[in-house]
């Protein structure tokens, strides 16, 4: 059964990689797989019961065993402006197709500590960054202290419980003096961002082990 539940698995995910058509028929075949009276017997008799009510294709999905190598990194990632009050950038104020304005978010800045209890219990790394908008308010101005002191001391939280850091510095969120300059549409920008990128290697560099531009 996990032979059929992988080749069924690769095929839908080539499926999804080689077109629209191809990846409907194949789902058509799961659905007569799935509707095959020994097979679906064995089936149901693996699945949890919150399973049972979920699609064919889900439920197969849940059945396929995926071998990670030795040596794969686990671990939680966020972004500053998914978790933290929206500060000075672009997503502020952008009003969802519910209605939702993105302003709060989960109040992660007032709850780093209990965050990072969290993060600790689910793998060894944190993928996040930083607000740039809320650490430097300014074109090429210094970093807050403050602020640097805030997201040092949950670096130091994290790496004392035993997680390292993966420091992404832009995570789709800039302030809102980089967009209005033109954000990366324009290159004259360019410095702008190194000298972000430095100050954030010189107040947090000692906390990071792994590095992604975007």
């Amino acid at each position: 059964m996990h032979d059929t539940c992988l080749k069924v698995g690769r095929a839908v995910f080539a499926g999804m990689i080689y077109g629209h058509k191809f990846y409907k028929r194949l789902f058509a075949r799961i659905e007569k797989i799935h509707q095959t009276s020994n097979f679906r017997a064995r089936l149901v008799s693996s699945l949890p019961k919150f399973l049972l009510h979920c699609t064919p294709q889900t439920q197969l999905f849940c059945l396929m065993r995926i071998d990670f190598p030795e040596g794969f990194i686990w671990g939680t990632s966020t972004a500053a402006a998914q978790v933290e009050t929206a500060g000075q950038h672009p997503w502020r104020g952008l009003k969802a197709l519910d209605g939702a304005v993105f302003e709060r978010t989960t109040d992660h800045e007032l709850r780093r500590e209990s965050d990072a209890a969290l993060i600790a219990q689910f793998g060894s790394v944190y993928r996040c960054g930083v607000d740039w908008s809320r650490i430097q308010p300014e074109p090429q101005g210094k970093f807050v202290p403050e602020v640097v002191e805030e997201y040092r001391r949950f670096f130091e939280d994290l790496r004392a419980r035993g997680v390292s850091i993966m420091f992404v510095l832009h995570h789709f969120a800039h302030p809102n003096w980089f967009e209005k300059m033109g954000g990366w549409t324009n290159e004259d920008n360019i410095p702008y961002y190194l000298e972000y990128t430095r100050l954030c290697v010189k107040h947090f560099g000692e906390y990071v082990s792994y590095w992604n531009t975007f």
